[in-house]
């Protein structure tokens, strides 16, 4: 009998063990909800924010040290397309937030501004006057760094007759500040749910001062969105779903934000719980906004 020295020779086209055994498949840990469907933009939120055609167009113009006004409606993620960019950006970035601010007349507003710039730079001397010479020298004594941006956020007043007064105001300041300051780069940004041209502005002059980016127009790129969140939190969505989704939320990145996150923490994936949640969510925000 002949003798077998190896199972390869009586079985001469057997493959090695290791061969025939499926690779071991790396299973990512599921993102955080939090930082996935974020309501403040953090280092933690990069690899989920949505680039759009807007993001090109505002890094372009702080490329070329142009000041923005960055206009659109609520929910259409202006702060995070600011505080994305700009920590990108090779620049020092200086935020000041109206949310705090009660904004009863234009004063307001610029005092919350001198307020938030003093305590930044460390400044006790703010003027009492705020005409625009007055703004323009406390700028001037604040001394900043080449290459500064200041930006001012949450500028969402509704009164007609504050917002025309403001648009006046700081079109004339941010010419006469950046007049006075030539060897600097000062830039400033400008966020607000209304376009500044209608209210009673020179286009002219105000386009001398300021570009303008819409972040209105989510066009496809909601969709883009949706396959971020939703591939990030673990693809437990179905087709149906998305599509239920993504005619709810209106086009507006806030409320498809709302509905994913709540959709994930209930856990709960099927067609009638996806719909009951949109549904119930969407009531909500109406009656919030």
């Amino acid at each position: 009998m002949k003798r077998i020295d190896s199972v390869k020779d009586y079985f001469p086209e057997s493959q090695p063990l290791s061969k025939l055994i499926a690779p071991v498949v790396e299973i990512l840990p599921v993102a955080q909800i939090k930082n996935v469907c974020f309501v403040n933009y953090t280092e933690s939120s990069k690899d989920y924010y949505c680039d759009r055609p807007c993001d090109t167009e505002f890094n372009a113009n702080i490329a070329d040290n142009m000041s923005i006004w960055l206009h659109g409606e609520s929910g259409t993620g202006k702060t995070a397309l600011v505080a994305r960019n700009l920590s990108l950006a090779n620049v020092k970035h200086l935020s000041c937030s109206l949310e705090p601010v009660t904004i009863d007349s234009c004063e307001s507003i610029f005092r919350g501004l001198i307020e938030d710039i003093a305590e930044y730079v460390k400044i006790n001397d703010i003027p009492k006057e705020l005409s625009i010479k007055n703004m323009s020298n406390f700028l001037l004594n604040c001394q900043f760094d080449d290459n500064t941006v200041i930006t001012i956020d949450e500028m969402s007043c509704s009164n007609s007759a504050i917002i025309e007064e403001f648009c006046q105001k700081i079109m004339r300041l941010v010419s006469y500040y950046q007049k006075s300051e030539p060897s600097k780069n000062i830039v400033f940004v400008i966020s607000s749910i209304f376009h500044p041209k209608q209210h009673g502005c020179h286009p002219g002059k105000l386009m001398e001062s300021f570009q303008f980016v819409c972040s209105t127009d989510w066009g496809g790129d909601i969709e883009k969105l949706f396959e971020i969140q939703n591939t990030a939190l673990g693809n437990m969505i179905c087709e149906e779903g998305k599509c239920i989704m993504l005619k709810s939320c209106k086009n507006l990145p806030r409320l498809l934000t709302l509905i994913m996150q709540r959709v994930y923490r209930g856990k709960n994936f099927s067609i009638e719980s996806v719909t009951s949640v949109t549904e119930r969510v969407n009531r909500e925000y109406q009656e919030y906004e």
